[in-house]
């Protein structure tokens, strides 16, 4: 049969094809937003293991990480993490870390919107303007690196 020149069948194959089509949008749509709640959740747990990990460090070297016996341990931590983990716990990366804690000593503060690239930004940023303008030990110092990271204007400093 036909309903105004077009076919019941071909009514019915669009309705089947529309509904198939926004179902496969709706599904999408729910794997794309799982996705990013993991990559989020992700990044939120890295961030505080990574701060755990500077806390603990910093707590047995406290300002001495470059000192022989910082040394040695960051060595020996960073063959050990490497070794049973994979890459990522480099020398570098675990002052990094232990740099992290010290700027960020109070865990609450850290926020969780950003990952740990966003922080690793944050203190190769904080660094070089205390290099720049002396800024060490200023907190305003620290809070214009992190604010100009956070907003994304960090080449402006």
């Amino acid at each position: 049969m036909k309903a105004d020149g077009v076919s019941v069948y071909t009514i019915k194959h669009l309705q089947i094809n529309q509904n198939a089509e926004q179902t496969y949008h709706s599904i999408r749509n729910s794997i794309v937003s799982a996705q990013h709640r993991l990559s989020a959740a992700v990044n939120s747990t890295m961030v505080i293991t990574y701060w755990e990990i500077g806390e603990q460090i910093y707590k047995v070297c406290g300002e001495n990480d470059r000192a022989e016996y910082g040394k040695k341990l960051l060595d020996y931590l960073s063959e050990q993490l490497t070794v049973e983990f994979g890459k990522g716990f480099t020398v570098r990366n675990l002052r990094a870390m232990r740099q992290f804690y010290c700027l960020f000593p109070i865990r609450h503060t850290l926020c969780a919107e950003l990952s740990w690239s966003h922080y690793r930004q944050g203190l190769f940023i904080q660094k070089n303007v205390q290099n720049l303008r002396g800024v060490s030990g200023n907190w305003n110092g620290r809070l214009k690196c992190y604010t100009k990271v956070v907003t994304g204007v960090a080449n402006e400093i």
